[in-house]
């Protein structure tokens, strides 16, 4: 494979020896690729020398092992050395004695056969820590007192005895009078009053120039048909401001109501004293249907406003019926305050016994309407002849500025029909419907009722007034 290496002869131009020929097969070098360049060859691997590696690398990382669970297990049993030193001496039987009553009188019953209770050291510093002993003779012994039970009585209880009967002898030695709520506000010494009573309260606040009205209660109400509870409520009013109203809830089935609400109206200090509260009590019944109860007016120039809260009681004044001797007139009011207009609406008329009627003499209604004593509009139905029920229908229409409500009234004239043209016709009666100034009871309510609804049709009948 290598080429055999010939010596130069340009020395001493002698061949070479055996010997040396010899020696020069023997020896054999790779070839060269470039003139002056010798290629060397690599050592062998020694396979012996890498298994020794090996095998020391494992030997050092089982020693790091053992190491560390030897350095586990010194920092476990020095841990548990000092845990059991705080724990010090106390066993099983001592815990459990701690959380167990049952095993703590055990214990005790034990310590007594034995001379004394079991004692325990007290609180004794080990290793800079304070261990605690307790001592189980000075728990305190829990056992609850026997329970106390009532001796039957001496006489033989009868075996069929009802609830009710039960109930009437638990009752029977009780003393009721000590258990009723007592009023502070009752005026025991004034007697009951037959139209019902209204307690309430009054504060001014000149500050923010408020009047508060704080309604309290009403009793002594009249009720239905045979004394049956009612559902009332009240209306409140400053007049003569007949346009704000507030009212209160309804109270079902009672003729002893309580309200305990607060009402506030905002009134000029310069023009409180002016002012005429007006509490109106109503009743409705199932048909949605309101009937008046009574009412109180009381005029704020009397009252000390100063006092804080303090309740005060009046009498409500019995509303007239609407059954009079002269008969009744039966009208509609509709407010509209957009158009500032007052749609009035004259249905009929009733029980008029007192005319003198013949086929010739005509029955009908004059409508009138004044501001203050001056007559602004007058309007008239058409007769009706022969009848003293009388039935009309006719409606008006009338302006009303905003500015006019307070000092404005209608008054409703019921007329005869003069027997001959040459004389006048006859007045029979008649009906002031309007504000505070011109009227009273159920003719003032009604004008009340009328702008407290605006665009609704407040139908109601007035018991005619001589003329």
């Amino acid at each position: 494979m290598g080429h055999i290496m010939l010596r130069d002869l340009s020395g001493d131009g002698g061949p070479p020896s055996l010997k040396e020929m010899s020696n020069e097969a023997g020896r054999t070098e790779p070839p060269a690729h470039a003139e002056g360049t010798v290629q060397q060859v690599p050592a062998a691997f020694d396979p012996l020398a890498g298994t020794w590696t090996i095998a020391l690398g494992i030997g050092a990382g089982a020693l790091v092992i053992l190491f560390i669970i030897l350095l586990i297990c010194l920092y476990r049993s020095k841990c548990g050395n000092k845990a059991s030193k705080m724990r010090g001496d106390l066993t099983l039987d001592d815990i459990s004695g701690y959380t167990c009553i049952g095993d703590y009188k055990r214990r005790a019953s034990v310590a007594e056969v034995s001379g004394g209770p079991p004692t325990r050291k007290s609180s004794v510093p080990v290793n800079n820590q304070l261990v605690r002993s307790v001592t189980v003779g000075s728990i305190p012994d829990f056992c609850l007192p026997p329970e106390k039970v009532q001796p039957p009585s001496s006489g033989t209880q009868r075996k069929s005895t009802t609830a009710l009967q039960f109930q009437q002898g638990l009752l029977s030695g009780l003393q009721l009078e000590l258990y009723r709520c007592s009023d502070e506000d009752d005026d025991y010494d004034a007697p009951p009053s037959p139209a019902g009573r209204i307690w309430f309260a009054l504060v001014y606040d000149a500050a923010v120039e408020q009047l508060t009205v704080t309604l309290n209660k009403a009793k002594y109400l009249p009720g239905r048909a045979k004394n049956a509870p009612r559902d009332p409520f009240v209306k409140l009013y400053l007049l003569p401001d007949e346009r704000t109203c507030q009212q209160s809830k309804v109270r079902r089935k009672t003729l002893s109501p309580k309200f305990n609400e607060s009402f506030v109206f905002q009134v000029p200090a310069d023009n409180i004293l002016e002012r005429i509260l007006r509490l109106s009590v109503y009743d409705v019944d199932k048909r949605r249907v309101r009937h008046s109860l009574g009412h109180v007016l009381l005029p704020l120039a009397g009252m000390d406003l100063t006092k804080n809260g303090e309740m005060i009681w009046r009498d409500l004044e019995p509303v007239s019926q609407a059954s009079a001797s002269l008969g009744d007139l039966n009208v509609s009011l509709t407010y509209v305050p957009n158009l500032e207009r007052i749609k009035i609406v004259v249905l009929r008329a009733r029980n008029l016994c007192k005319l003198d009627l013949d086929p010739e003499t005509g029955v009908y209604v004059k409508v009138q309407h004044m501001v203050g004593r001056k007559l602004i509009k007058s309007k008239k139905t058409v007769a009706q002849r022969g009848t003293c029920d009388p039935v009309y229908n006719e409606s008006y229409s009338f302006a009303v500025p905003g500015r006019a409500l307070d000092s404005s009234n209608f008054q409703f004239t019921v007329m005869c029909t003069a027997p001959s043209r040459f004389s006048q016709d006859i007045e029979y009666g008649r009906v002031v419907v309007g504000s505070f100034m011109f009227a009273h009871g159920e003719d003032l309510l009604h004008w009340q009722e009328m702008i407290a609804q605006p665009r609704s049709a407040v139908a109601k009948w007035h018991a005619l007034a001589p003329p």
